[in-house]
Protein backbone atom coordinates (compact mmCIF):
# COMPACT_ATOMS: atom_id res chain seq x y z
CA UNK A 1 0.00 0.00 0.00
CA UNK A 2 1.57 3.62 -0.81
CA UNK A 3 1.87 5.90 1.98
CA UNK A 4 0.43 9.67 2.09
CA UNK A 5 2.41 12.31 3.23
CA UNK A 6 -0.20 14.20 5.41
CA UNK A 7 2.55 16.38 6.95
CA UNK A 8 1.48 20.10 7.24
CA UNK A 9 3.02 22.51 4.99
CA UNK A 10 3.74 26.22 4.72
CA UNK A 11 0.60 28.38 2.94
CA UNK A 12 2.03 30.85 0.76
CA UNK A 13 -0.26 34.10 0.83
CA UNK A 14 0.01 36.15 -1.92
CA UNK A 15 1.77 39.40 -1.69
CA UNK A 16 -0.42 42.95 -1.58
CA UNK A 17 1.94 45.39 -2.32
CA UNK A 18 -0.81 47.83 -2.93
CA UNK A 19 -1.86 47.39 1.08
CA UNK A 20 1.59 47.41 2.40
CA UNK A 21 2.46 50.61 0.70
CA UNK A 22 -0.65 52.11 2.08
CA UNK A 23 0.15 51.39 5.49
CA UNK A 24 3.72 52.54 5.29
CA UNK A 25 2.56 56.03 3.59
CA UNK A 26 -0.25 55.95 6.89
CA UNK A 27 2.90 55.52 8.85
CA UNK A 28 5.10 57.70 7.56
CA UNK A 29 2.42 60.70 7.24
CA UNK A 30 1.69 60.03 11.10
CA UNK A 31 5.42 60.64 11.94
CA UNK A 32 5.45 63.88 9.99
CA UNK A 33 2.39 65.02 11.63
CA UNK A 34 4.17 64.24 15.54
CA UNK A 35 7.70 65.94 14.19
CA UNK A 36 5.58 69.20 13.13
CA UNK A 37 3.50 69.06 16.47
CA UNK A 38 6.19 68.66 18.33
CA UNK A 39 8.26 71.41 16.67
CA UNK A 40 5.54 73.78 17.02
CA UNK A 41 5.73 73.35 20.86
CA UNK A 42 9.58 73.23 20.94
CA UNK A 43 9.36 76.49 18.66
CA UNK A 44 6.76 77.89 20.76
CA UNK A 45 8.40 77.23 24.05
CA UNK A 46 11.81 78.77 22.68
CA UNK A 47 9.71 82.11 21.87
CA UNK A 48 8.24 82.65 25.44
CA UNK A 49 11.71 81.91 27.19
CA UNK A 50 13.31 84.50 24.72
CA UNK A 51 11.02 86.60 25.54
CA UNK A 52 11.23 86.63 29.21
CA UNK A 53 14.67 86.34 29.50
CA UNK A 54 14.47 89.90 26.74
CA UNK A 55 12.07 91.43 29.03
CA UNK A 56 13.19 90.69 32.24
CA UNK A 57 17.12 90.63 32.19
CA UNK A 58 16.98 94.30 32.42
CA UNK A 59 15.38 94.25 36.03
CA UNK A 60 17.09 90.88 37.04
CA UNK A 61 20.04 92.32 39.68
CA UNK A 62 20.93 91.30 43.37
CA UNK A 63 18.41 93.73 44.69
CA UNK A 64 15.52 91.87 42.65
CA UNK A 65 16.32 88.91 44.52
CA UNK A 66 16.58 90.03 48.25
CA UNK A 67 14.89 93.23 48.44
CA UNK A 68 11.15 92.80 49.90
CA UNK A 69 7.73 94.37 48.66
CA UNK A 70 7.64 98.21 48.64
CA UNK A 71 4.37 100.21 48.35
CA UNK A 72 6.02 103.23 48.25
CA UNK A 73 8.27 102.48 45.51
CA UNK A 74 6.95 99.72 43.46
CA UNK A 75 10.08 99.14 40.92
CA UNK A 76 12.26 98.66 44.04
CA UNK A 77 10.41 95.94 45.17
CA UNK A 78 12.10 92.48 44.78
CA UNK A 79 11.22 88.82 45.25
CA UNK A 80 13.33 88.09 48.47
CA UNK A 81 10.58 87.05 50.93
CA UNK A 82 9.08 84.71 47.71
CA UNK A 83 12.88 82.96 47.66
CA UNK A 84 12.84 82.45 51.49
CA UNK A 85 9.50 81.55 52.03
CA UNK A 86 9.56 79.09 49.23
CA UNK A 87 13.01 77.52 50.81
CA UNK A 88 11.45 77.59 54.31
CA UNK A 89 8.60 75.28 52.71
CA UNK A 90 10.70 72.85 51.16
CA UNK A 91 13.09 72.59 54.67
CA UNK A 92 9.62 71.83 56.45
CA UNK A 93 8.31 69.84 53.79
CA UNK A 94 11.42 66.98 53.50
CA UNK A 95 11.76 67.28 57.30
CA UNK A 96 8.18 66.06 57.64
CA UNK A 97 7.99 63.87 54.43
CA UNK A 98 11.20 61.78 54.32
CA UNK A 99 10.84 60.69 57.94
CA UNK A 100 7.53 59.53 57.30
CA UNK A 101 8.16 58.20 53.60
CA UNK A 102 10.96 55.79 54.77
CA UNK A 103 9.67 54.61 57.78
CA UNK A 104 5.84 53.69 56.12
CA UNK A 105 8.11 51.92 53.95
CA UNK A 106 9.79 49.94 56.21
CA UNK A 107 6.40 49.10 58.28
CA UNK A 108 5.13 47.89 54.63
CA UNK A 109 7.64 45.88 53.53
CA UNK A 110 9.42 44.83 56.31
CA UNK A 111 6.84 44.06 58.83
CA UNK A 112 3.80 41.55 58.52
CA UNK A 113 1.46 41.73 61.70
CA UNK A 114 -0.22 39.02 62.82
CA UNK A 115 -2.56 40.73 65.57
CA UNK A 116 -5.87 41.73 64.12
CA UNK A 117 -5.80 45.13 65.02
CA UNK A 118 -2.40 45.52 63.41
CA UNK A 119 -3.43 44.00 60.18
CA UNK A 120 -6.18 46.43 60.09
CA UNK A 121 -3.66 48.93 60.28
CA UNK A 122 -1.37 47.97 57.61
CA UNK A 123 -4.19 47.70 55.39
CA UNK A 124 -5.32 51.28 56.32
CA UNK A 125 -1.92 52.31 55.14
CA UNK A 126 -1.52 50.64 52.29
CA UNK A 127 -4.99 51.75 51.08
CA UNK A 128 -4.10 55.80 51.60
CA UNK A 129 -1.15 55.05 49.52
CA UNK A 130 -2.93 53.37 46.63
CA UNK A 131 -5.47 56.63 46.92
CA UNK A 132 -2.28 59.26 47.09
CA UNK A 133 -1.21 57.85 43.89
CA UNK A 134 -4.56 57.50 42.27
CA UNK A 135 -5.67 61.08 43.31
CA UNK A 136 -4.37 63.98 40.58
CA UNK A 137 -2.06 66.29 43.12
CA UNK A 138 -4.02 69.31 42.11
CA UNK A 139 -6.76 68.19 44.34
CA UNK A 140 -4.46 68.09 47.40
CA UNK A 141 -3.08 71.09 46.43
CA UNK A 142 -6.90 72.92 46.34
CA UNK A 143 -7.36 70.98 49.73
CA UNK A 144 -3.58 72.33 51.17
CA UNK A 145 -5.36 75.92 50.10
CA UNK A 146 -8.21 75.91 51.84
CA UNK A 147 -6.77 74.44 55.46
CA UNK A 148 -2.78 76.37 55.35
CA UNK A 149 -3.66 79.43 53.21
CA UNK A 150 -7.34 80.15 53.77
CA UNK A 151 -7.46 78.27 56.89
CA UNK A 152 -10.87 77.47 56.38
CA UNK A 153 -11.82 81.21 56.99
CA UNK A 154 -11.30 80.74 60.63
CA UNK A 155 -8.71 84.22 60.65
CA UNK A 156 -10.79 85.73 57.91
CA UNK A 157 -9.80 87.15 54.44
CA UNK A 158 -7.01 89.22 53.34
CA UNK A 159 -8.60 92.69 51.95
CA UNK A 160 -6.43 94.24 48.68
CA UNK A 161 -5.20 97.28 50.42
CA UNK A 162 -6.10 96.36 54.24
CA UNK A 163 -3.62 94.77 56.67
CA UNK A 164 -4.45 91.52 57.74
CA UNK A 165 -5.90 91.02 61.28
CA UNK A 166 -3.28 88.96 62.63
CA UNK A 167 0.96 89.77 61.89
CA UNK A 168 4.04 89.80 63.42
CA UNK A 169 6.91 91.92 62.22
CA UNK A 170 5.34 94.33 60.38
CA UNK A 171 6.01 98.40 61.09
CA UNK A 172 3.78 100.73 59.60
CA UNK A 173 4.62 104.17 58.40
CA UNK A 174 3.03 107.25 57.06
CA UNK A 175 4.67 108.74 54.13
CA UNK A 176 4.00 111.98 52.26
CA UNK A 177 6.13 114.23 49.68
CA UNK A 178 8.06 117.65 50.54
CA UNK A 179 7.82 120.77 48.89
CA UNK A 180 11.60 119.89 47.85
CA UNK A 181 10.19 116.70 46.67
CA UNK A 182 11.83 114.28 49.27
CA UNK A 183 9.53 111.65 50.73
CA UNK A 184 9.42 111.47 54.30
CA UNK A 185 7.96 108.72 56.75
CA UNK A 186 6.80 108.59 60.68
CA UNK A 187 5.02 106.26 62.74
CA UNK A 188 1.42 105.14 62.06
CA UNK A 189 -0.99 105.07 65.19
CA UNK A 190 -3.31 103.42 63.43
CA UNK A 191 -2.60 100.80 60.83
CA UNK A 192 -5.91 100.71 59.58
CA UNK A 193 -5.74 104.20 58.64
CA UNK A 194 -4.68 104.67 55.43
CA UNK A 195 -4.34 108.42 54.70
CA UNK A 196 -3.88 110.58 57.43
CA UNK A 197 -3.36 114.62 57.73
CA UNK A 198 -0.62 116.48 58.57
CA UNK A 199 -2.00 119.41 61.00
CA UNK A 200 1.11 120.18 63.05
CA UNK A 201 5.16 119.75 63.40
CA UNK A 202 6.36 115.70 63.72
CA UNK A 203 9.58 114.23 63.94
CA UNK A 204 9.93 112.36 60.72
CA UNK A 205 13.31 110.14 59.16
CA UNK A 206 14.38 111.20 55.73
CA UNK A 207 15.56 109.51 52.88
CA UNK A 208 18.66 109.05 53.94
CA UNK A 209 17.17 107.94 57.59
CA UNK A 210 18.23 110.73 59.35
CA UNK A 211 15.83 111.95 61.66
CA UNK A 212 14.75 115.66 61.52
CA UNK A 213 11.47 118.15 62.61
CA UNK A 214 9.00 118.53 60.21
CA UNK A 215 8.11 122.06 59.34
CA UNK A 216 4.49 122.88 58.64
CA UNK A 217 3.50 126.19 56.88
CA UNK A 218 0.22 127.51 56.00
CA UNK A 219 -1.04 127.34 52.66
CA UNK A 220 -0.67 130.19 50.17
CA UNK A 221 2.53 131.06 52.53
CA UNK A 222 5.62 131.58 50.96
CA UNK A 223 8.54 128.44 50.55
CA UNK A 224 11.17 128.31 52.08
CA UNK A 225 14.38 129.91 50.29
CA UNK A 226 16.75 127.56 51.96
CA UNK A 227 16.95 123.90 50.29
CA UNK A 228 17.33 121.53 53.40
CA UNK A 229 14.52 123.32 54.89
CA UNK A 230 12.44 123.22 51.82
CA UNK A 231 13.09 119.62 51.68
CA UNK A 232 11.24 119.20 55.23
CA UNK A 233 8.68 121.23 54.71
CA UNK A 234 4.77 120.52 53.85
CA UNK A 235 1.99 122.80 53.26
CA UNK A 236 -0.89 122.39 56.43
CA UNK A 237 -3.03 119.53 55.52
CA UNK A 238 -1.27 117.55 53.42
CA UNK A 239 -1.95 113.76 53.05
CA UNK A 240 -0.05 110.91 54.27
CA UNK A 241 -0.38 107.38 53.05
CA UNK A 242 0.47 104.25 55.12
CA UNK A 243 3.59 102.39 54.00
CA UNK A 244 4.88 98.93 55.58
CA UNK A 245 8.18 97.48 56.24
CA UNK A 246 8.54 93.70 57.08
CA UNK A 247 11.03 91.99 58.77
CA UNK A 248 12.59 88.80 57.86
CA UNK A 249 10.73 86.93 59.81
CA UNK A 250 6.98 88.87 58.90
CA UNK A 251 4.42 86.75 59.31
CA UNK A 252 0.50 86.74 58.62
CA UNK A 253 -2.57 85.09 59.24
CA UNK A 254 -4.09 83.88 57.43
CA UNK A 255 -0.80 83.11 54.74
Amino acid sequence: MKSVDISPRPVQLAPQPSRDALRMGKDRLFSVVCLLVAGIAIVILTTLLVSILSKGALWLNWNFLVAGHREDNPQASGIGPAILGSLIMCLICAAVALPVGIGTAIFLEEFRPRSRPLRFFHQLVQLNITNLAGVPSIVYGILGVTAFVYMFGVFGKIETGRPPKLEMGARYSYQTKTLGGKWITFPAEDRFQTLTRIESSRTVTMPDGSVAELNVIPRGAARPTDPQLLDRTVYSGASASTTRSNSFWYLHLPF
